[in-house]
């Protein structure tokens, strides 16, 4: 049980390795308890959600460098995606997580809220939709 679950992870880090999502230099350490395995890393993930000017399309997502990740959406660095092609440039949320699976749970659960939902997390924090990371880039 404890090879399956180990080789699941390892699984999941590759495809995301390959996507672009966890940097090459991504070092975590393996310490395997009997009967049960922990991941240690020293990262943090943020769950985020943005939104274009006008505030009618909503996007989720997941990275462990959300300013990086931010500023390829404001540059459109893949001119074919959704934020691009829907103009979601404007951070509106973000949750931060320090195991990479409560992160991606989390953004898989966001994913399936329906969009009331959604509005009442961002409104919960940011009432006016402002764009959190308008200081990171002046």
């Amino acid at each position: 049980m404890i090879i399956y679950k180990l080789a699941k992870v390892i699984i999941y880090i590759v495809a995301r390795l390959v996507a672009g999502l966890v940097p090459a230099s991504f070092i975590f350490i393996v310490k395997a308890i009997p009967k049960k395995c922990t991941f240690i890393s020293m990262k943090t993930y943020y769950v985020y959600m943005l939104t274009n000017k006008h505030n009618t399309v909503l996007y989720t997502g997941f990275t462990d460098d959300l300013e990086r990740r931010v500023s390829e959406h404001k540059r459109k660095i893949n001119p074919y995606s959704f934020t691009s092609r829907y103009n979601c440039n404007k951070l509106i949320y973000f949750e931060e997580y320090e195991n990479i699976e409560d992160a991606f749970n989390r953004e898989k659960q966001l994913k399936k809220y329906k969009r009331a939902w959604k509005e009442n997390l961002i409104n919960e924090n940011n009432s006016n939709w402002d764009d959190l990371s308008k200081e990171w880039y002046d």
